[in-house]
């Protein structure tokens, strides 16, 4: 095993890296927040753009931390060959992890992964990625497991525990979600 299973067994068990997934069953721990006002999915220009990459490197600096190794995480059919992130150019991810098909997961998935340093900025072309639906990926405190998994309309948060969720949700609560 790698040294990302290892990481990620340890704070997750057999749950597969998947922002779905994790919000589904985690739901004591997780937060949503949007990445746009008025809930708005997809960037319609420039001032979106910034205002979607400020809420992203944000919540990211909270969860992650600015300098602080991460994980970034991706299933292997997310990836141009042999491992390669497009919007991160020079970053190898390697197969880290594999999950077994079960309830929700039809095939079995290879996920690949790099250990980084989260810098503010750093990564906003696959957030912006994410955010259009062209890439799924996400990010992992290598020290506490908490998780930014990025979709296109926001952000699911992985946290710690209950009490940090709802100190999150109320420091940023025009940004989380209603459902």
């Amino acid at each position: 095993m790698t040294e990302l299973a290892d990481r990620w067994r340890h704070f997750y068990a057999n749950l597969p890296p998947q922002g779905a997934r994790l919000r589904k069953r985690l739901t004591d721990r997780w937060l949503r927040i949007h990445s746009l006002p008025d809930a708005k999915r997809f960037a319609e220009g420039p001032d979106d753009e910034t205002e979607l990459l400020m809420r992203a490197n944000t919540a990211a600096s909270v969860l992650l931390g600015e300098g602080n190794e991460v994980w970034v995480v991706a299933a292997s059919f997310e990836l141009e060959p042999p491992g390669q992130l497009p919007e991160v150019p020079g970053l190898m991810l390697t197969p880290a992890l594999t999950c077994e098909p079960d309830d929700d997961l039809e095939t079995r998935v290879v996920f690949h992964a790099a250990k980084v340093t989260w810098q503010d900025g750093a990564f906003d072309d696959a957030i912006v990625a994410v955010a259009e639906d062209r890439r799924r990926v996400l990010w992992m405190n290598d020290a506490t497991g908490e998780v930014l998994a990025p979709y296109d309309g926001g952000f699911d948060l992985v946290l710690t525990h209950r009490a940090r969720r709802d100190a999150l949700r109320e420091q940023w609560k025009s940004w989380v979600a209603t459902r």
